[in-house]
């Protein structure tokens, strides 16, 4: 669709295409595609004097829970949107963190791997601690396998429940990938730091 209008443009001596709309979530969508490419203009990359783009969205390592970062995305912020809706959404991503991606691409402008995200990563993030695997040896573990055929991602993931002294659950994730589907290195970096964390424990 997006190609047809485009192309449909040189039927008219002064053509113009105006699109809006909000950030998306994985790297192969037309949303996304054009955002890179207006990046390159703003930036200066690419000149194209054709193109006009406003990029509105919280910079990399803004908190978004921040009401002082909320205007870099929302402009219009104190007129049409207000604050106390945000931090409502925001206090109800919280409590329920598979709609906390559609918040941030809404709301912020963030770009999503994903379209749900069950955990917050902020908070995943912080459970990266050092894991004896030694001391894992002939504990209760339960164990679970998902199997890909050419492109996905296949998975095994060892869980340990609190056991002995241990209080918190430990995992122990394995993930592979066809090397066929890295198409580049940028990809195969890419896939090395969404699954690079090899073991977590949560409580």
């Amino acid at each position: 669709m997006w190609t047809g209008l485009v192309n449909a443009l040189g039927k008219r001596d002064s053509p113009i295409l105006i699109v809006i709309t909000t950030a998306g979530s994985g790297e192969e969508s037309v949303c996304k595609r054009q955002h890179a490419y207006s990046e390159k203009v703003l930036t200066g990359t690419l000149q194209a004097d054709d193109w006009f783009a406003w990029v509105c969205c919280l910079d990399d390592g803004d908190d978004y829970t921040d009401p002082a970062t909320w205007i870099k995305a929302n402009p219009n912020l104190g007129v049409s949107v207000r604050e106390k809706d945000l931090a409502a959404l925001l206090n109800q991503a919280a409590g329920d963190p598979a709609s906390l991606n559609e918040v941030l691409r809404v709301r912020f402008g963030i770009w999503t791997q994903t379209s749900v995200a069950y955990f917050p990563m902020n908070e995943w993030a912080q459970c990266n601690e050092p894991i004896d695997l030694e001391s894992l040896k002939n504990q209760p573990c339960f164990g679970g396998l998902d199997l890909s055929t050419t492109t996905d991602i296949s998975a095994f993931v060892l869980l340990f429940p609190p056991y002995g002294d241990r209080t918190k659950w430990v995992v122990l994730p394995y993930f592979f990938l066809p090397k066929a589907t890295l198409q580049s290195d940028a990809s195969e970096t890419e896939f090395h730091t969404i699954c690079g964390h090899g073991k977590d424990t949560f409580n």
